[in-house]
C-alpha cells in the first residue's frame, strides 16, 4: 500500500476543437493515506544564532527571548542543536531532545557571557556546523535549520554555497529576521528552500508565524518531494505555483529536451496535504481522449523509514465540440486558479512599489481586494492605505506579503 495518495484535477476537462490553442490549469493534490500508521515524525532542528558585531543591543535580545518562547513547544522527539556564530562559528548546545538543559541559554545574561557579540558575520562556518550536527547518524528523522539573523554575512556566496550543501542532504532552511536585516539576501538564501524570510521585530506577529512554521515541521509527513512531469505531443506548459499549504509562484516552467519538467516540492504536513498548480495550453487536435502529459512524484517517509517511493498517474482531456461539455469547469480548481491569481497580483504589487510606481500598487492591491477573501481584504485595505499615505515601509510590505500566504493556507 502507498503511503501516499495522488489526485489530478483539470479546471476544464473538454478543449473545443474549433480553438488553435487553448489554456488550462491542472491541480495536483497529494494527501497522507489514512490507512497507514505513520507515527510520531522525529525531528531534529538546529537554531543558529547570529552573536556577531551587527547584533549587539536590541536584536540579540530579541533572539535570545525567541529561543526561551521557541523551548516550550519542543516535545521530546524533536532533537535540537544550538549554534552560535560571529568571526567563527561555535556548536554551544550539542544535539539533544532534554529541552529543559536549552533553557538556561535563554536568559540573556547567561547567553552573553558564554557567547558574546561581537566580530564579523561568518554564516558559512555555521551552516557547517549545523550539518555536521544533524547528519550524525542515519536515524530517520527530517532535518531542518531555524537561522536567526540580520543576514548580512561578510562572504555572502559562501554562505549561500553552505547553505546549498545543507539542501543537498534535504535540511530546509527556514529564515527570521532581527534588527536591520539584508532582506534580499535573506530571500535569496530562503529561496533555496522555496521559502521567504520573515520579519521578527514585530515580536508578537513574527511568533505567530515562527510558531506556525513550528507546527507545521512537527506534522510533517513526506519529505525531500520531486515532481516530474512529461510531457507529450505539443501541449505547452507555462508556470507554477504551489497553492496548498501556502501560496508560493515557484516560476516559469522549463521542458528539457526529453520535454519534461521536474520541480521540487514542500515537506508535505500530514494534516494539509500538499497541492501545486501549473498551467498549460493545449494545441488543435481531432476529437477524442488524449493523454497529455504523465505525472511522476517522488518521496521520502522518514518517520516510516520508507525512500524514494514513487507514485505515478497519467493526465488526460477530451477534444470536442459539445458545448455543455467545453463550459463546465471544476469548482475546486477554479478556487486555486484564483489564489494563485492572488499571490501573482501581490507580487508585481511589490514590483510596483519598489520601483516607485505606487499608483500601480495601489490598483494592484485593488484586485487583491476584489478577488480575495474576508481576511486578504482586510489586508488589501490596510496596505492600500498605508501606500496612499506614504507610510508603508519595508516590514509592512513583508508582513502583508506573509499574511497574504498565510491567509490562502487557511482557505
Amino acid at each position: 500500500m502507498e503511503a501516499l495518495n495522488i489526485n489530478i484535477k483539470t479546471l476544464i476537462k473538454t478543449v473545443p476543437l474549433v480553438n488553435e490553442e487553448t489554456q488550462n490549469s491542472i491541480l495536483i493534490r497529494l494527501e497522507a493515506e489514512k490507512s497507514v500508521n505513520f507515527g510520531k515524525t522525529e525531528t531534529k532542528i538546529a537554531l543558529l544564532l547570529d552573536n556577531s558585531g551587527s547584533m549587539i543591543g536590541k536584536p540579540q535580545a530579541d533572539v535570545v527571548k525567541t529561543l526561551g518562547e521557541l523551548i516550550k513547544h519542543f516535545r521530546s522527539t524533536d532533537w535540537i542543536t544550538g549554534v552560535a556564530f560571529g568571526t567563527d562559528a561555535k556548536t554551544f548546545y550539542p544535539l539533544s531532545n532534554k529541552h529543559k538543559n536549552l533553557q538556561k541559554w535563554s536568559d540573556l545574561n547567561f547567553y552573553q557571557s558564554n557567547v558574546g557579540v561581537s566580530g564579523t558575520t561568518n554564516m558559512a562556518d555555521a551552516f557547517k556546523h549545523a550539518l555536521c550536527e544533524l547528519t550524525k547518524d542515519d536515524k530517520n528523522s527530517l532535518k531542518r535549520i531555524l537561522i536567526l539573523t540580520d543576514g548580512m554575512p561578510g562572504l555572502k556566496t559562501a554562505a549561500l554555497q553552505a547553505a546549498k550543501q545543507c539542501i543537498e542532504q534535504n535540511i530546509a532552511i527556514t529564515g527570521l529576521g532581527f534588527g536591520h536585516y539584508d532582506s534580499d539576501f535573506m530571500n535569496k538564501l530562503c529561496a533555496l528552500s522555496n521559502d521567504t524570510v520573515w520579519d521578527m521585530r514585530d515580536s508578537s506577529e513574527g511568533f505567530t508565524y515562527l510558531l506556525d512554521r513550528i507546527k507545521a515541521i512537527q506534522d510533517q509527513v513526506a519529505d525531500n518531494i520531486r515532481l516530474e512531469v512529461k510531457f507529450n505531443g505539443k501541449h505547452r506548459a507555462i508556470d507554477s505555483y504551489t497553492v496548498h499549504p501556502q501560496a508560493t509562484y515557484n516560476g516559469k516552467i522549463h521542458l528539457d529536451a526529453n520535454r519534461i519538467w521536474q520541480q521540487s516540492l514542500l515537506p508535505m504536513q500530514h494534516k494539509d496535504g500538499l497541492e501545486v498548480l501549473f498551467n498549460v495550453k493545449h494545441p488543435q487536435l481531432t476529437p477524442g481522449r488524449k493523454i497529455f502529459a504523465q505525472v511522476t512524484v517522488y518521496y521520502d517517509i522518514p518517520s516510516i523509514g520508507v525512500r524514494n517511493q514513487k507514485l505515478s498517474k497519467e493526465i488526460f482531456v477530451e477534444y470536442s465540440n459539445t458545448e455543455t461539455m467545453i463550459s463546465a469547469m471544476d469548482t475546486e480548481v477554479k478556487a486555486r486558479v484564483n489564489d494563485a491569481f492572488v499571490e501573482s497580483q501581490r507580487i508585481k504589487a511589490e514590483q510596483a512599489r519598489k520601483s516607485g510606481d505606487v499608483d500601480k500598487a495601489v490598483k494592484l492591491w485593488g484586485t487583491i481586494k476584489k478577488r480575495g477573501n474576508s481576511d486578504m481584504q482586510c489586508i488589501a485595505e490596510g496596505t492600500i492605505k498605508k501606500l496612499k499615505g506614504g507610510t508603508l515601509t519595508e516590514s509592512d510590505a513583508r508582513q502583508a506579503a506573509a499574511g497574504t500566504q498565510k491567509k490562502l493556507r487557511s482557505t
